[in-house]
């Protein structure tokens, strides 16, 4: 963040606004590694991987638990396990109850735009 006010990419209020209106909120909701069950962790692996090539910097490295999951196809919800496990869970009441605490969160902070 320091670094992209030093470089003139964006002011420290719109990065500081970004961050409680964006990941805030949403890592209020749903935890980090449970962010990551969501998106997917061969997201992860994947733009980890970029990254650590094109930078060629091995602290940008997979983390050896992403290529785990990775070898045994646990990404997240979609293969029914990955930080988590959900084989035995109804993923689809699971999805709707996240979204509606999302919700129920931005409403009681006053960022859900009114329905038109």
């Amino acid at each position: 963040a320091a670094r992209c006010v030093e470089e003139g990419v964006a002011s420290a209020e719109d990065i500081d606004k970004a961050v409680r209106l964006g990941f805030g909120v949403r890592y209020a909701v749903l935890g980090l590694l449970e962010f990551i069950d969501w998106g997917g962790g061969d997201i992860i692996y994947y733009a980890t991987r970029y990254l650590s090539d094109s930078l060629d910097d091995k602290r940008f490295s997979v983390p050896d638990i992403i290529a785990r999951n990775m070898r045994e196809n646990r990404n997240g919800i979609r293969d029914g396990q990955g930080f988590y496990d959900y084989r035995e869970r109804d993923v689809e009441a699971y999805r709707e109850e996240r979204l509606g605490d999302f919700v129920k969160l931005l409403q009681y902070l006053s960022l859900l735009p009114e329905a038109k």
